[in-house]
């Protein structure tokens, strides 16, 4: 992984004014409280317990430290409803030893399709999914527990993670207009500090959390524009949050695993059924967009000039970008021959070299070296990084930092997934990278049908 990722605690992905309305803000307080500790403790002994009470402390399942408040138990025909913090106490005394259906369901529950159209109520701090499971209770105590991922026994009593499904962020806002982007990103965390920092920093947000596991939260409905993007560029256009929806999936380094693929991939999918104004070319990930801004209150380093590389590998060279492409959506790679002349004809003169930084079209410098005979391959370049949406700056045939980084996230991009490369990472114009260049432009002559 790139020394420059880092968690999303080090970032603040608002737009910029808000940004500078308010460049500090507070951390808010966790919406719902701790059941373990003394003051839910000590709440929950007041209360004489039963004979054969057993103790049941129903928190989220990625929140542990949250309680869910007023979920109703039911375990054979014994009921209870848990306190403000998570706590219950039920009375199994007249339940028979053996097996027993267990049916735990919060307020505000839906087991709907996650997608679009979820939550059914966004004005819902939480929207729970329903659990049912098997206990097995002897002499009045329950012993075991089905499934023990998320029915935990313990001398404690029972411990019940319940999914939630719609935990609603704290900061969004009204849109501009409507939505024509999907940014995927990774957040470089795991997934309860992921969804704390979302639902407390107040710096940053997301329509759609995606867990290693396939699971799926959504904290932003598709109306609100999330803080997500923060400085950005696509296609000429700064501060892509007011038309983005943003993708984030718990991922540190290394393969993304499969079911997280498919999740994503699925999502994707039904966000681009909903939204069909999307172009193709606006599912990007935020390595593609996200910008270096001079005036930022935190810069990059250098802080000047304006350009890309401010959330290199993100989502980095794992995530198969060629799953998004078999949807028809984002960077497609046209089938065809490139012209041998592309780029000035550099590539006929060198084909084993590459164009970087420091190279000029006024000097005729490409490669390092004065080639008299080629020419305009830099600005060459500029235009077509620019075409397909990548910020470079202006048209001046002068390979800078600007272009490099424009060409480094492009690469990122392009060569990820299978198609990893190990010059994928370098900021360098080879053949290879010349090629798919070209292709994404749609540059190409078509193979003969038949």
């Amino acid at each position: 992984m790139d020394d420059d990722v880092h968690a999303h605690r080090d970032e603040d992905e608002r737009d910029e004014r808000d940004i500078r309305a308010n460049p500090n803000p507070a951390r808010s307080a966790p919406d719902f409280p701790d059941p373990d500790d003394e003051a839910a403790l000590d709440t929950e002994a007041t209360a004489a317990p039963a004979a054969a009470a057993q103790r049941v402390t129903v928190v989220a399942r990625p929140l542990p430290t949250q309680g869910v408040p007023s979920c109703s138990i039911r375990i054979a025909t014994a009921t209870a409803t848990t306190d403000g913090s998570g706590n219950a106490t039920i009375d199994l005394s007249g339940v028979a030893d053996g097996e027993h259906d267990a049916v735990f369901r919060a307020p505000d529950t839906s087991d709907a399709e996650m997608g679009p159209d979820f939550p059914p109520d966004p004005s819902k701090k939480r929207v729970w999914r329903s659990l049912q499971g098997r206990v097995r209770v002897q002499g009045g105590a329950i012993v075991s527990a089905e499934p023990a991922d998320v029915l935990v026994v313990s001398s404690n009593g029972l411990r019940v993670r319940l999914q939630p499904a719609w935990l609603k962020a704290p900061i969004s806002s009204s849109r501009p207009g409507p939505v024509d982007m999907i940014v995927i990103h990774h957040t470089a965390g795991n997934l309860q500090g992921d969804l704390n920092e979302f639902l407390s920093g107040n710096r940053v947000s997301i329509h759609y959390l995606v867990a290693p596991n396939g699971d799926v939260y959504k904290l932003v409905k598709e109306d609100r524009a999330a803080a997500h993007a923060g400085f950005s560029n696509w296609q000429g256009k700064d501060n892509m949050n007011g038309r983005s929806i943003g993708i984030e999936m718990t991922h540190i380094s290394g393969d993304y695993p499969v079911a997280q693929v498919d999740a994503v991939v699925a999502l994707v999918k039904k966000l681009h059924q909903a939204f069909p104004g999307v172009p193709a070319g606006r599912v990007i990930g935020h390595s593609d967009i996200g910008t270096c801004e001079p005036s930022a209150p935190n810069p990059c380093n250098p802080a000047s000039p304006k350009r890309l590389g401010r959330k290199s590998s993100d989502p980095g060279f794992t995530f198969p970008w060629e799953r998004i492409e078999q949807l028809g959506l984002s960077l497609q790679i046209a089938p065809g021959t490139v012209a041998a002349n592309m780029f000035g004809g550099y590539f006929q003169v060198r084909p084993g070299g590459a164009i970087r930084n420091g190279d000029n079209d006024d000097g005729h410098r490409y490669g390092g070296e004065v080639l008299t005979g080629v020419s305009g391959a830099v600005a060459e370049l500029q235009r077509n990084l620019i075409a397909i949406g990548y910020f470079c700056g202006a048209v001046d045939g002068d390979f800078g930092i600007t272009t490099e980084m424009a060409l480094r996230m492009f690469k990122q991009h392009m060569f990820s997934g299978s198609r990893q490369t190990s010059s994928g990472n370098v900021g360098r114009l080879d053949l290879a990278t010349a090629e798919t260049l070209k292709r994404v432009r749609g540059e190409v002559t078509a193979p003969p049908v038949g």
